[in-house]
């Protein structure tokens, strides 16, 4: 059997840009999701006065009116659960807003983590005018993990331009 000659590609052979990808679940977009998902999970929890720490202040306002709501209203359990069913709707479609920035910021929209942050910066400062200080810093903290996230991901944009700029185009 006759083996063909390797050609050679008139193309330049790249480079691995980054070996090291930032790290998606405990820095940046994954970060979303974990508020996200803690924020549904509340939400149902607050009907049995279960909760923890990590949920937006916005979804547990939602859950407690709703709470308040369902407990004052006289019109028997199906009012109740169709109250409780419209404020985990509402909170499932504001999870899904933030589980929506996750993804974005995980396809590379810079724009997505600083709208994320500033909204979740907003929600604690909810936290802080309940008196939550413990809410508090967890909010801090995902923000700390947030802002390394937004920074990796500049990084990262930052080593794919300069790739982009110092290598030949194909068009050309």
């Amino acid at each position: 059997m006759m083996e063909k000659p390797q050609q050679t590609s008139p193309f330049p052979q790249s480079q691995p840009i980054n070996s090291t990808p930032p790290k998606a679940n405990s820095e940046g977009p994954g970060v979303f999701y974990y508020i996200a998902g803690i924020s549904l999970l509340n939400s149902v929890l607050v009907i049995f006065n279960i909760g923890f720490y990590g949920s937006l202040a916005i979804t547990m306002l939602v859950s407690g009116i709703g709470l308040v709501v369902a407990e004052s209203v006289n019109g028997g359990t199906m009012v109740s659960f169709m109250i409780h069913a419209a404020a985990f709707l509402v909170n499932a479609v504001i999870a899904g807003m933030v589980a929506g920035v996750g993804f974005l910021s995980g396809k590379g929209y810079a724009w997505a983590y600083v709208f994320g942050m500033v909204a979740y910066t907003v929600d604690a400062l909810i936290m802080l005018w309940l008196g939550d200080w413990l809410e508090v810093l967890v909010h801090l903290y995902v923000l700390y993990l947030l802002w390394k996230g937004w920074t990796n991901l500049r990084k990262v944009n930052a080593v794919i331009a300069k790739a982009e700029e110092t290598s030949p185009s194909v068009i050309d």
